[in-house]
């Protein structure tokens, strides 16, 4: 016990507050050291702590060393109490971030709850204890008593309010224990850490607590055997104050959680929010129309409201403009292709592809015993549907990987499994197209009106699908046509692919006069001379670049008549081929029962039949023919002043390019370029920002696990809706490298369906491990969903440091183009997976994408997404319409060549398909549909490559484009980033895939009853429409 004049009860010990001193010390400095070599700030309070305990020692030297002086006292004793509050606040701080790492999911509360109101609780638990602990040294004892008290109640109150963050952290700890599992172990040893320090701080706050609670006054002396016994001080405060601040030495949280908030451990992002005390209100005012003025922005204005982006908004042009933004591969955890386990290593493909085989064939025994023993349930008779679907969703699920991966993977030992998989699996599908059982099973069920009439509409439809894709195969037919179904068949795809091979294949060379390329560029000219010219002449190749630049700007038209009618050369063995195939259609749908391969095909259109698209072609050929004359009596006239003619000329086939040139050049000025306000980043983020106005769903980056992706600048979205949470994934792979293939594309990966309640635990009895068909619930839907999967592939520019890829007008289009078939899939979500998304009929898929193009060039899209990349300056509106026009001089022959070509498809797959001349046809179509006519000893249609993979369905693209510029001008024209007409598009077109008859859809998205019926007044109709 320490004497009348000393400051402390007892007789303090300098050798032991030095020691204390120097050990705080020395964490402190290695606590700096980790924390700037992690860039952890939010390890700032534990700082604070250590530092304040450092002082605090010292200052306790020096009150020993001072018996008689009370001001190292009240720093000291104020210093050693309050640190281990902010070293709590540390724990808060950590566990926090421990649960927006792992997921707040798991929690009672959020992790922001943890941060703000813990952390806020610390501060008054700060503040009080500091005020109390002042009061404590002194010589007046009634303040002493005060403060005793005052620090009673902070000490208390820390306790309490710890206790309860303990209760939080322990009933997360055992809901991931329970979900979670092994996937906690990397971050296991940080949360014992975390449980050391907490408990050893509980410990010496309530220590504190019983020390304050015990003193007693006598004689004017603080009293108590705490009080007055030093050793209990250093065992019950300074050792254990210094073991917590050590724990975090030793296993420090740099090691164990990203320096940045937004990353889950899980490879997902979380939305962060700035942590305020106080906080603004927020109003919404009228503002400036003006765009934000930085494309990171989350917010911009549109007609004078700002709108506030959460979520990924800002981060999203990084994480596609910065090549060295680490986006790859920051989880511990190794998976498989698309998260696929089962597909780690290139093997595995194959055996996915066995097992997946010996999945399906159980499928099909179940299906087949359906047929046999019947069901009249109505649950069976969903059941049969979904059980079918099962079937076929499980073989698309892989054979539509291999297909992407056997076209797009760099890495050639994956392209060959990818390959091998899927023939594989292609032949087994083979073998069950013609499966009698499978058909037999469905058919007994169409035929069924009673088992019909209580399908819902979906199963229905699906059930309809099903037994046309079986009849597509002939199965209903008898063995022996059946037979030379398969042989027809087998020819179609033989004669095709010869097609295909000649349409590409070279024209023979044609010689022309040098002297005749007066006006072609010196650059061709100099080609042409290095390629053996002699004699001033040269040879042209047809179809190549310096071909098309002579038929652009050669102002003799002999030599353009030359190049024009070589690049189109009447090949009599490629016209044969042509029409071997053309026949063998005919032939083929004859055997089936149709009048012809137009009338085979069109049935599961919106078309319907051949009539309908007659009608349509018909009908927006006299929309546009006004427009045509127009536009060719312009090029007529500059060729008219060109030749001095007394009369208007007639534009022949080999002047349309020239003229075009010409007219092109005249009315347009110099159009600086555009591709400094488009980086790729700042698009996608455009596209999200448009996606938030009008369907209330945004992009969220996702990190990509090691072995998920294929190539580093490949990056994952999650499609978030802010109803319904995570709706499904768009890995988007844009950029070019070696062997890629070139032009944009959209791969289906993985379609939704809803899954059977019995699905996953079927699988486990079978023995059979589990195949790709993670799904979830989704909010506001009863039942367990498989969330769709698609690839959004493009060759853009690859980005580097500074420079961000910059695109073209005509690759934003494309972008935008794309994403439509993308968002199709992901709202598309329906109970079954053949008509979910983009799988519906073919005159009706391009419409979401085609749409998406007239948002593109809309200004109050615009305003949303085109920056300049290093200024951030807004782009000039009035410029981009400039470049558009300049691109696309003659839009109305543009789209009359569209025609023509439709046209053309049906004709040749019409009931003449045995015995039509494609050349004589070709010339009648162009006379009939005016125009530019047919140039005399040419067979252009041999280059028709689109009849084979199109045949009679051609008029789709047209047809599409003219029912999305009708969607444009009655929904989105007058306010395209309106939220009521998003949804009513949403709710009416995209929700429903191809489940609903596209009729019914556009009837009740335009109010317009008389479409629901379709047919061939209805398709008129929509040629009336034109295309705008």
């Amino acid at each position: 016990m320490a004497g009348e004049d000393g400051n402390y009860n007892y007789d303090a010990n300098i050798p032991a507050a030095a020691l204390f001193a120097v050990l705080f010390g020395l964490t402190l400095v290695l606590h700096l050291f980790q924390a700037i070599r992690g860039k952890c700030r939010y390890l700032i309070p534990l700082l604070i702590a250590t530092s304040m305990e450092v002082l605090g020692y010292i200052f306790r030297i020096l009150a020993i060393k001072k018996p008689d002086q009370l001001w190292p006292v009240i720093p000291s004793e104020t210093l050693i109490i309050v640190a281990p509050a902010f070293l709590a606040a540390n724990d808060y701080m950590i566990f926090g971030r421990i649960m927006a790492y792992v997921g707040s999911e798991y929690g009672l509360v959020g992790h922001e709850f943890i941060t703000k109101v813990f952390v806020a609780a610390d501060v008054v638990a700060i503040l009080t204890q500091a005020s109390g602990g002042s009061m404590l040294s002194g010589d007046d004892f009634s303040s002493i008593k005060i403060g005793r008290t005052i620090l009673i109640v902070g000490l208390a109150f820390q306790v309490v309010a710890f206790g309860i963050f303990m209760f939080i952290a322990l009933a997360f700890d055992l809901k991931t224990r329970r979900n979670l599992g092994d996937k906690m172990s990397p971050i296991r040893p940080l949360i014992w850490a975390f449980y050391v320090s907490a408990i050893l701080i509980i410990i010496r706050s309530i220590f504190r607590t019983i020390e304050f609670s015990t003193i007693s006054f006598e004689a004017e002396e603080q009293q108590g055997y705490i009080i007055t016994h030093e050793w209990m001080f250093y065992i019950f405060d300074s050792l254990l104050i210094l073991v917590a601040t050590v724990a975090f030495n030793w296993i420090h949280p740099s090691r164990y959680l990203p320096s940045k908030k937004g990353l889950r451990m899980d490879g997902t992002t979380y939305e962060v929010k700035k942590f305020r005390l106080f906080r603004r209100k927020r109003t919404l005012t009228q503002a400036s129309a003006q765009p934000s003025s930085t494309f990171l922005s989350s917010s911009h204005s549109v007609k004078g409201v700002t709108t506030k982006y959460g979520g990924d908004d800002a981060l999203l042009p990084s994480i596609f403009d910065q090549p060295s933004h680490s986006f790859l591969g920051q989880s511990a955890n190794r998976t498989g292709l698309f998260g696929n386990s089962d597909l780690a290593r290139p093997s595995d493909f194959i055996t996915l592809a066995k097992r997946t085989q010996r999945y399906t064939k159980r499928i099909v025994d179940r299906i087949v015993n359906y047929g046999q023993t019947g069901a009249s349930d109505p649950t069976d008779l969903a059941a049969l549907v979904g059980l079918v679907d099962r079937l076929s969703d499980t073989l698309c699920s892989v054979i539509d990987t291999a297909e992407f991966v056997r076209n797009s993977h760099p890495d050639p030992r994956w392209v060959v499994a990818a390959n091998d998989a899927y023939e594989y699996l292609c032949s087994w599908m083979n073998e069950l197209n013609t499966h009698v059982g499978l058909y037999k099973s469905l058919e007994r069920l169409i035929k069924d009106p009673e088992a019909v009439a209580r399908l819902s509409p979906e199963e229905k439809q699906v059930a309809l699908l099903f037994i046309r894709d079986f009849e597509k195969s002939g199965i209903h037919l008898p063995e022996a046509q059946r037979s030379q179904f398969v042989t027809l068949s087998d020819a179609i795809l033989s004669l095709g692919r010869q097609f295909l091979t000649e349409a590409a294949a070279p024209r023979p060379d044609v010689k022309v006069r040098m002297q005749d390329l007066t006006g072609v560029p010196l650059n061709v000219i100099r080609s042409l001379a290095s390629k053996d010219a002699r004699k001033g002449e040269a040879w042209v190749t047809p179809n190549s670049w310096e071909a098309r630049m002579i038929l652009r700007y050669a102002k003799d038209p002999g030599v353009r008549r030359d190049v024009f009618t070589a690049s189109n050369a009447l090949i009599p063995e490629y016209v044969d081929t042509l029409e071997t195939l053309l026949k063998s259609r005919y032939e083929l749908a004859k055997l089936v029962g149709s009048p012809s391969y137009a009338a085979m095909t069109l049935g599961e259109k919106m078309a319907q039949d051949q009539n309908s698209v007659n009608e349509f072609l018909n009908s927006l050929a006299s929309y546009h023919r006004p427009l045509v004359e127009a536009e060719l009596g312009k090029l007529a006239r500059i060729k008219q002043h060109e030749e001095g003619s007394p009369r208007i000329p007639e534009i022949l086939a080999w002047d349309r390019d020239y003229y075009i040139t010409q007219y092109a050049s005249e009315r347009s000025s110099p159009v600086a370029p555009v591709n400094s306000f488009f980086s790729v980043g700042t698009v996608i983020q455009g596209l999200s920002r448009l996606f938030h106005h009008i369907y209330g769903m945004t992009f969220r980056a996702e990190d990509i696990r090691p072995g998920e992706g294929w190539d580093p600048y490949v990056r994952k979205l999650a499609v978030i809706d802010e109803s319904e949470g995570v709706v499904g994934w768009i890995y988007m792979d844009l950029f070019a490298r070696d062997a890629k293939p070139g032009g944009a594309a959209h791969f289906t990966v993985r379609c939704s369906r809803k899954m059977a309640d019995s699905e996953l635990a079927e699988r486990e009895i079978e023995g059979l491990p589990p195949l790709a068909v993670d799904g979830m619930h989704l909010r506001g839907r009863d039942g367990f969903y498989q969330l769709p999967v698609v690839v959004l592939m493009c060759d853009f520019s690859v980005p580097t440091d500074g420079v961000p890829s910059l695109l073209n007008w005509h690759e934003v289009e494309t972008l935008f183009h794309e994403m439509g078939h993308a968002m199709h899939s992901m709202i598309g979500r329906t109970d079954y997976h053949n008509v979910s998304g983009t799988r519906c009929a073919t005159d009706f898929v391009e419409l979401p994408s085609i749409l998406m193009e007239y948002f593109a060039a809309s200004s109050p899209v615009l305003a949303t997404y085109s920056r300049h990349y290093s200024t951030s300056l807004p782009l000039d509106f009035s410029n981009l319409q400039a470049q558009i026009q300049a691109q696309s001089p003659v839009p109305a022959l543009e789209t009359h060549s569209q025609i023509l070509m439709a046209a053309l498809d049906q004709a040749y797959h019409s009931n003449r398909g045995d015995s039509i001349s494609t050349t004589s046809e070709l010339v009648r179509l162009q006379r009939e549909l005016g125009g530019i006519q047919a140039a005399p000893n040419t067979a252009w249609q041999t280059q028709f490559g689109h009849l084979f993979g199109y045949g009679a369905s051609y008029y789709s693209y047209l047809f599409d484009r003219a029912i999305a510029s009708q969607v444009w001008k009655k929904v989105f024209a007058r306010d395209p980033l309106n939220r009521e007409m998003g949804e009513r598009y949403k709710r009416e077109i995209l929700r429903h895939g191809g489940s609903k008859d596209p009729w019914h859809m556009l009837a009740a998205l335009f109010d317009e009853p008389e479409l629901a019926d379709g047919g061939a007044k209805a398709t008129k109709r929509v040629g009336e429409w034109g295309i705008e």
